[in-house]
């Protein structure tokens, strides 16, 4: 039977070596994407550059990192009409911690309406759209997925009609700054008057945000870009909306029923095939 002593260090030697594919402890130093967090990190790098290392793999460039600051300021939208915001904002009337709001919205945010399954619709839209290009042109298959009710996700708003401003803003945004379009971000472009045209549909934030998170320089894939739409996409606005039982004036949330929380907007667009 082992002592104390032998106990302690063998824990202590293996607590010292415990890492995961992104770090850990490693002879008493910490340790991120092979940099040392609190020599080579700390002081050098901002909160999105850590996580851009991650993504990446590499210290991200200026432009990138300023991309990436741009889509967090952009979706600081605390709508009361978002579900999961509102489902945030309940947790915060009825007095919850704030920990426990926040998780509220990041479950409700995995809906396919928005937020995160949105982005992963969207990323499957414009794959197999990218693969069917390889043999029609792009107007036959749009027209298409026009004849057959295929959903285009990133299109259309189900709260507000007409343009996205965060569409808008953004897409002069890159323009201003001469950003490197790839395939996806132009595969976009290309598709937008057809759709608005055969379905009257304008494209909405989330269908240039995936494009470009599909693109060169980031090629992310379906982990990352599930990490990124939780984070960038949806958690700004909650900060705000789960505030609600300290800055509001009136408390109009509760009592809670099935009604208020119910989908009154337009029919599902079809579904795609």
């Amino acid at each position: 039977m082992k002592t104390k002593q032998e106990c302690l260090k063998q824990y202590h030697e293996s607590y010292n070596t415990i890492t995961t594919s992104l770090g850990g402890i490693i002879d008493g130093s910490i340790d991120f994407c092979g940099l040392d967090v609190i020599n080579e990190l700390a002081g050098n790098f901002t909160k999105t550059q850590a996580i851009l290392l991650w993504a990446l793999g590499r210290r991200p460039s200026e432009l990138e990192t300023k991309l990436m600051d741009t889509f967090i300021c952009m979706n600081i939208y605390p709508d009361m009409r978002i579900w999961s915001i509102r489902t945030g904002a309940y947790a915060s009337a009825s007095g919850a911690p704030l920990s426990t709001c926040f998780g509220v919205t990041q479950i409700v945010a995995n809906s396919q309406i928005f937020g995160v399954g949105a982005a992963l619709n969207c990323m499957h839209f414009l794959q197999k759209l990218l693969k069917h290009l390889k043999n029609r042109p792009v107007e036959e298959i749009i027209e298409g997925y026009l004849k057959n009710g295929v959903f285009f996700a990133g299109f259309g708003r189900p709260l507000i009609q007409g343009p996205d401003e965060r569409y808008i803003k953004l897409t002069g945004l890159l323009k201003e700054w001469d950003y490197p379009f790839g395939e996806y971000v132009k595969l976009l472009f290309k598709i937008i008057p057809l759709i608005k045209k055969g379905k009257g549909l304008y494209p909405n934030y989330g269908s240039i945000f995936v494009a470009l998170l599909l693109d060169s320089p980031f090629c992310f894939d379906k982990v990352r870009i599930i990490v990124s739409t939780h984070y960038i996409m949806n958690f700004p606005s909650y900060l705000p909306a789960c505030e609600i039982k300290e800055k509001s004036k009136y408390n109009p949330l509760l009592p809670l029923k099935v009604s208020d929380i119910m989908y009154t907007g337009k029919p599902k667009r079809g579904t795609a095939s």
